[in-house]
């Protein structure tokens, strides 16, 4: 083959190459037209304009939801306020509902695609008086794909199989699972009977809360939140009955578990109540909200409540029970001593502790420390500005105390270390209790201790604060009563009771005997801790 046969050739290939090129790339740009015509949507509706939506199962069963007044509510199988978010995208992916192609006739075989009997017939109306009709047939067996067809038009056309999956959903999906309907800021009163006993807490002011019955007390504000936002936060985990009145006692409502009433400052709108008719509120009436209680199911997970907002029976998460079955103590106030510091004038702490041989040997101890605040000295006169600068430096030294504190030994006393009183007593403003008893503790003690602080008013009136604490080692909380109170606290509070409160010194020596100056020769005069 010579040289110019050669070039003919190259040229010729190049040429075919160029013409196969160009005619791909036409094809392709051609098919992605014909794919983008193919894309498009199947109704001219936005969304926000849709007011009505019925969706009609093959075997005849309904799911029909409304608009009105921007709220969604449903209407059949069952009336019902209904779940906007829910509803919301069930409407968005039918207005926003593309095809991917239409199928041609031939293909287009009715019972093939099972829009003869359509799987489901989807209704749809729009504000401006339009309605569309929508029929779902059946997802062939290869493709993720369904054949749709509008009854206005007959063509079949294909979409995402994803319609399926919303259209398959059962109606209870739609329906709004809030069953509480109040704002928790309105509520002024919480009852909560039980077979044990009835409690009532009712709101002090804008944010506290008080145990009125079964005695008064202050009452924790974090566990009264917790029960508000428990009852009123109540979400359906399964509707079972739509008529309250009717099934009550089948369901162990009309003698409930546990009743709650929840009193407000607004008016509850009551859609169902168990009183005849006559008895019955009216709607706009500031009627209490009442919610049943029923059995807890044999796995522990759900109870069954009813409330006189709905006609419905319904379960919900058993962890409510949890939340509002509490014993009036556990729903006190956890400030189990407040004391004002500022108010404070002495503190005495007596110490008993035991002998021990375990983890190490320790002799018995017991002691007594004082803790006074000095009386205020008024400033002391101006001198004379001839009086030298060091005598008058050494007057004012003189006649102001070296701390607000002291520690106090019979008539005797000596400058305290101020920090570690104000710690102490930073401890007891307030004195939380990690739960209360039903009684004072028994336990036999590794080391028993009692703080008693002494107050005086701004008006002069004295008062008296004895708190005993029992230590029962292990490093478990101390057992404290106070008052009428027992609980549990901190036990770090160990560490302030004996530690060393005199100004500079160091950590007393190991106590020996009973710490008393008299049978102890090596006992401190003033004792530093207890």
């Amino acid at each position: 083959m010579n040289f110019k046969t050669t070039v003919v050739l190259i040229v010729l290939l190049a040429v075919a190459v160029g013409a196969l090129w160009f005619t791909r790339e036409k094809k392709s740009d051609a098919d992605k037209l014909a794919d983008e015509s193919k894309k498009q949507k199947l109704f001219d509706v936005e969304s926000k304009d849709v007011n009505k939506l019925v969706i009609t199962a093959a075997d005849g069963k309904k799911t029909a939801l409304e608009r009105s007044g921007g709220k969604w509510r449903m209407t059949e199988p069952v009336a019902a306020p209904a779940e906007a978010f829910e509803v919301d995208n069930l409407v968005r992916m039918l207005t926003d509902l593309e095809s991917r192609g239409q199928v041609n006739a031939e293909s287009a075989n009715p019972e093939a695609t099972g829009l003869a009997k359509p799987r489901y017939v989807v209704d749809i109306s729009a504000a401006d008086g339009k309605n569309y009709t929508l029929n779902v047939g059946q997802k062939p067996a290869v493709g993720d794909i369904v054949y749709v067809s509008r009854k206005d038009k007959g063509e079949t056309q294909v979409v995402s199989a994803d319609l399926l999956e919303r259209l398959d959903k059962p109606a209870s999906d739609y329906r709004d699972k809030k069953l509480v309907d109040v704002s928790t800021g309105d509520v002024r009163q919480i009852t909560l009977e039980k077979p044990d006993g009835k409690i009532v807490i009712s709101r002090i002011g804008t944010g506290d809360w008080k145990i009125t019955e079964p005695k008064p007390m202050p009452a924790e504000k974090s566990e009264i939140d917790d029960i508000l936002f428990a009852l009123t936060g109540l979400r359906v985990v399964e509707f079972v009955s739509e008529n309250a009145a009717a099934d009550a006692a089948g369901y162990r409502l009309d003698k409930p578990r546990i009743r709650a009433t929840i009193s407000s400052t607004q008016p509850v709108v009551h859609a169902f109540v168990t009183t005849s008719p006559s008895t019955a509120p009216a709607a706009t009436q500031n009627a209490p909200l009442v919610i049943n209680f029923g059995d807890v199911d044999v796995l522990g997970k759900n109870v069954t409540v009813s409330t006189s907002q709905s006609p419905v029976i319904a379960n919900v998460a058993a962890t409510v029970i949890e939340t509002i079955n509490k014993k009036p103590i556990e729903l006190r106030d956890k400030r189990a001593v407040d004391i004002d510091a500022a108010q404070v004038s002495s503190i005495t702490i007596s110490s008993d502790v035991p002998a021990t041989t375990r983890p190490t040997t320790k002799l018995a101890s017991k002691k007594e420390v004082v803790l006074r605040r000095r009386k205020e000295t008024p400033a002391a006169a101006t001198k004379p500005a001839t009086q030298p600068a060091t005598t008058q430096a050494a007057t004012q030294a003189a006649t102001q105390p070296a701390t607000k504190w002291e520690v106090v030994s019979g008539s005797a006393s000596k400058p305290a270390d101020d920090a570690k009183v104000e710690s102490l007593l930073g401890q007891l403003h307030p004195l939380r209790a990690q739960k209360y008893l039903e009684s004072a503790p028994t336990t036999q003690p590794t080391g028993t201790y009692v703080i008693k602080v002494t107050t005086v008013a701004p008006g002069g009136a004295q008062a008296s604060h004895d708190v005993k604490l029992i230590d029962p080692g292990n490093t478990k909380p101390l057992l404290a009563t106070y008052n009428d109170l027992a609980f549990e606290a901190d036990r770090s509070l160990v560490d302030r009771l004996s530690g060393d409160f005199l100004k500079g010194s160091a950590p007393p020596p190991p106590a020996r005997g009973h710490g008393n100056p008299e049978n102890d020769p090596d006992a401190a005069p003033f004792p530093v801790g207890p």
